[in-house]
């Protein structure tokens, strides 16, 4: 940490000291209004030219709080009396909230995270830098450490992580307040801040003080330093769990992530702790730190195959084992999926979008001799589509009537036994014609449709890997 006890240069020495922005870098300054942001924009300024860097100001519009616009206005004016160039993007929180079921303080910041790196992209600017202080570190360590994390949590707030910076992590609020006082910087007040309903301001207000008071040791610089050591070894591992991630995961989807039960069990409980870490935070659209319990009750269950057959998360989040892998699903995404999906009318040679493949159908006269048969393909007689054909899901009711079976038997019953998870039953897509299923892709082929010799037109269904990872 910094030595000087004044901010400005305590400020200049701390990006020396740790490398955050070369010189002659284009950056980026993100300013909400609040002290933080106008603050770290006044001290960017005031050592534009000792760093050798060019400024530009970015204000993200959420259209969330009563007073957004006037913020807009008044960051768009500090940066004309800064003589800079300002950039103002507007999001859409709420579409993105009810689009992937997520809470508005997530889509909020993945928004405004995006914006940022639209910006800078446009305007050619390499660095992003963010006015998160030391106290804004030392809630966000807290609520981790009270919900149960590992190394990669106990990061905190990345220092940099290209391209963004957060230049005053060495900062209390208390010094960064004192600072915007003595320079007599104007800066808008966020009236949610004083909110104790929400954790971040409960710990803030209230619980930070008293640990203040009751545990004399308590120094938010410590738990500062705590932050930095652990960023460190969380960079270091998460390289090692990038490798280990590119070596077992064999499907990958918004829907649902499948990989390789075996090597995974293998590997040293860090990286599996980063996998899955990652694997839920991909599933759920925004970045979660694990449980660590919850952690070690899945491993015991993936060793264990006796047992319950799935393992949940939360209400949203499960696993099931198939064969040798483990496969991770999010129910509400795939029910907005199925939502979307049902009753879609299929185009001849167009591809459909099912998960981790893509489904083509196409149509072939004139001829009965079939090719070699080729993995995830299958042909039927074209006389069993009479109109077009339709993308369904099991409902009760529903029979089919699998190739080489002498009858139809209830469409719940032939997925269970075709090894398919009863959570995942209900999103199987079936292929249908009228009211007959014609095909449940990558499964079986209805008996009545399977190609003879009095076959004079055929269809082929084809599952292609998609890379779309739609």
């Amino acid at each position: 940490m910094p030595v000087s006890k004044n901010l400005k240069h305590a400020f200049y020495q701390f990006l020396k000291i740790h490398h955050l922005i070369p010189s002659g870098s284009r950056v980026l300054v993100a300013v909400s209004g609040g002290q933080d942001s106008v603050a770290l924009l006044d001290l960017l300024v005031q050592w534009q030219q000792g760093l050798q860097v060019t400024l530009g100001v970015a204000h993200v519009h959420h259209h969330l709080r009563s007073t957004a616009d006037a913020d807009a206005a008044f960051v768009a004016d500090l940066a004309r009396r800064y003589g800079l160039p300002f950039y103002q993007k507007d999001v859409d929180v709420p579409q993105l909230v009810e689009r992937e079921k997520i809470s508005v303080e997530a889509a909020a910041r993945r928004l405004r995270e995006e914006a940022l790196r639209e910006i800078a992209e446009e305007h050619y600017f390499q660095w992003i830098v963010t006015g998160h202080t030391l106290s804004d570190q030392v809630e966000t360590l807290l609520m981790r450490m009270f919900q149960g994390t590992g190394i990669t949590g106990l990061a905190g707030i990345r220092l940099k992580r290209p391209p963004f910076v957060r230049p005053l992590l060495f900062a209390t609020r208390e010094a960064v307040h004192r600072y915007v006082v003595r320079r007599k910087l104007p800066f808008r007040e966020d009236e949610t801040n004083r909110d104790t309903r929400y954790l971040r301001n409960l710990l803030r207000l209230e619980v930070i003080p008293m640990l203040r008071q009751t545990f004399p040791l308590f120094r938010e610089e410590a738990i500062g330093n705590l932050a930095l050591v652990a960023g460190d070894w969380a960079a270091f591992l998460e390289n090692q769990i990038q490798q280990a991630w590119n070596a077992i995961i064999i499907e990958y989807s918004q829907l649902k992530i499948t990989l390789e039960l075996p090597r995974f069990l293998q590997y040293f409980s860090g990286i599996q702790f980063g996998i899955v870490e990652k694997i839920i935070s991909d599933l759920k659209g925004e970045h979660v730190y694990l449980n660590y319990q919850k952690f070690k009750q899945l491993v015991y269950w993936l060793e264990h195959t006796a047992g319950r057959p799935q393992f949940w998360f939360d209400p949203v989040i499960g696993v099931y084992r198939q064969k040798n892998t483990a496969v991770f699903f999010q129910v509400e995404r795939l029910e907005q999926w199925r939502s979307q999906m049902n009753g879609l009318r299929i185009s001849w040679n167009t591809p459909v979008h099912l998960g981790t493949h893509q489904l083509v159908l196409s149509r072939h006269a004139g001829s009965v001799t079939l090719p070699p048969r080729e993995p995830q393909t299958e042909y039927i007689d074209a006389r069993c589509v009479k109109d077009a054909v339709y993308v369904r899901f099991p409902e009760e009711g529903m029979a089919f009537y699998p190739l080489g079976a002498r009858r139809a038997v209830p469409l719940m019953e032939f997925l269970k036994k075709a090894g398919i998870p009863s959570p995942l039953r209900p999103f199987t897509p079936v292929l249908m014609s009228g009211e007959r299923i014609i095909a449940i892709p990558g499964l079986r082929i209805n008996h009545e449709c399977r190609v003879s010799h009095e076959t004079k037109e055929v269809i082929k269904i084809e599952l292609r890997e998609s890379h779309d990872y739609a």
